[in-house]
This record gives structure tokens, sequence and C-alpha cells, in this order.
């Protein structure tokens, strides 16, 4: 995944990778409201965007400030946020099944070469699958110990997955299966 992290943003993502690169340049030289993306390909007026809640973008605006704008950065949150997605796959996994099929599970993840290349584009959706799978792991923790934070941290986890990018709702199916099983 660190492979190129501080060539420029030219891979096969690359109007999406500058696209996000560019709301967080806005969010760092322009405007620090989370609420208003936006991107300057629209003249001299604000370029505002309807997307998805800005976890990535935001976060690469907060490093930005400590470290300074660099592409290398954006990829950077992608990768760990690809890291965590491996290690909540892992526990999601092994609190279902066994400790074997998590293993495998997590070292597939860590291989696949789609999830190696998205997660070092910067790009949402290394942060929505993250999230994704740590809401799926607590709400399998809470309705295995009937503790609510877990069921409090799923809720959370899960809407700011929802909020990182629509398609997390494919966390559906997982989810009702978890239902089905522990209640």
């Amino acid at each position: 995944r660190l492979n190129r992290i501080r060539e420029p943003l030219f891979d096969a993502y690359s109007w999406r990778d500058a696209s996000t690169a560019m709301m967080a340049e806005n969010f760092y030289r322009h405007s620090w409201n989370i609420f208003l993306p936006a991107v300057n390909w629209v003249g001299a007026q604000p370029g505002y965007q309807g997307r998805e809640f800005q976890i990535t973008t935001y976060l690469a605006e907060l490093c930005y400030t400590v470290l300074g704008q660099h592409d290398w950065i954006g990829r950077g949150i992608a990768i760990l946020f690809g890291t965590w997605s491996v290690i909540a796959l892992y526990l999601l996994t092994r609190r279902i099944w066994d400790e074997p099929r998590a293993l495998a599970a997590a070292l597939v993840q860590a291989i696949l070469p789609g999830a190696v290349f998205v997660d070092r584009s910067f790009l949402p959706d290394p942060s929505m699958l993250a999230l994704t799978l740590t809401a799926c792991w607590m709400l399998a923790v809470y309705l295995q110990t009937d503790r609510r934070r877990w069921l409090i941290g799923a809720c959370i986890f899960g809407a700011l997955a929802l909020l990182a990018k629509l398609p997390a709702l494919v966390a559906l199916a997982p989810v009702i299966y978890l239902l089905t099983k522990y209640k």
C-alpha cells in the first residue's frame, strides 16, 4: 500500500483523487466548514459540491495544518483506513466464526489487488469500508454480550459509514444475518 505513496495523483482514479484532494485543499485554504465541500472548476463563485460527508478530506485538511499540503497525506489516510478495515474484518470474522477463518479473511483483504489499489488512492471508499466493518463487529459484540455501549458504538460507526459513502448500505445483509443469528 505504501508503494509510490509520494507520486502525484494520476492513477486510474485520478479524476476522483484530484477532486477529493481539491476539497481537502479548499477546507485548508478557505473554509473549515465540513458541510461546504468545494471544488475549483466552477469559476469565480464557490464550487460547493453535494457529496458524501467529508471524513477523509477533512482528516487530510487537519493533517495539512500540521504537515503542509502534500498528496501523500490523502493517500496515507486512505492507507490507514485500509489497514483498519483488515483489522476490523479480522475481529468481525473471529467474533462470528473462529481464528482460522478470521486470519484467512484478513489475509485476503490485506492482499486483494483491488483493495490494495483503492486503499492507496485519495478516496472516501477506504473510510467507508473500515467504518462499516467496525459497525458490524460492534453489533456482533453487542448481540453476544448485551452490553449497550457496543450497540451505541455500532450505531455511531454505522452512521459515519453511511455518511462517508452511501454504498455502505450493503452492510444491511450481514446486519440482518447477525440479527437473525443472535436474537
